[in-house]
């Protein structure tokens, strides 16, 4: 079953690299599956970023629910700014398998 990826996700993936620096005692930290997440434009709000990381991890949930009948979280997010600062801000996200098979070949490499 081909899986269909919206383009807002598209975006976001984008926008992202694989991030193997990020030191973290976080089970959910795992190499090859978290990535980071630049904001959109320096001016993009904090607010308005994680709200954005959010409907992110709601569509990887409901994708996995929808495919695999599964409801155990696959996706997790581990950092997220919480304040606005007018730079290059970046969250980080882990999506387990299968999902991030499907939407890997969107990850800046």
């Amino acid at each position: 079953m081909t899986i269909r990826i919206p383009k807002y996700v598209e975006r976001i993936l984008a926008r992202s690299e694989y991030e193997f620096d990020y030191t973290t005692n976080n089970e959910n930290y795992a190499a090859g599956y978290t990535i980071r997440i630049k904001k959109a434009t320096t001016q993009t709000q904090a607010g308005t970023f994680q709200k954005e990381m959010q409907r992110l991890l709601n569509w990887v949930q409901r994708e996995y629910k929808k495919r695999y009948h599964a409801v155990n979280p696959i996706a997790f997010l581990l950092s997220v700014p919480a304040e606005t600062h007018y730079r290059n801000q970046y969250a980080i996200v882990t999506i387990f398998d299968p999902i991030m098979k499907d939407i890997e070949s969107y990850i800046k490499r």
